[in-house]
């Protein structure tokens, strides 16, 4: 069976560990758009807070 690595995990592996259904993020990924964001708002000098929430159904 071939299995799918992301960031560095096996998806079968955190599929057994956790369970299905399984949502996983990328914390590079995520952190480069945070950054993003920040270095966007930070150019024009408005005051912002950056806020995230998630749930699962």
């Amino acid at each position: 069976m071939t299995h799918f690595i992301f960031s560095g995990h096996d998806t079968v592996d955190l599929a057994k560990k956790y369970g299905t259904p399984l949502y996983v993020f990328s914390e590079d990924l995520f952190m480069d758009r945070v950054n993003s964001l920040k270095d966007a708002f930070e150019k024009t000098g408005a005051d912002y807070e950056i806020n995230y929430a998630a749930s699962h159904l």
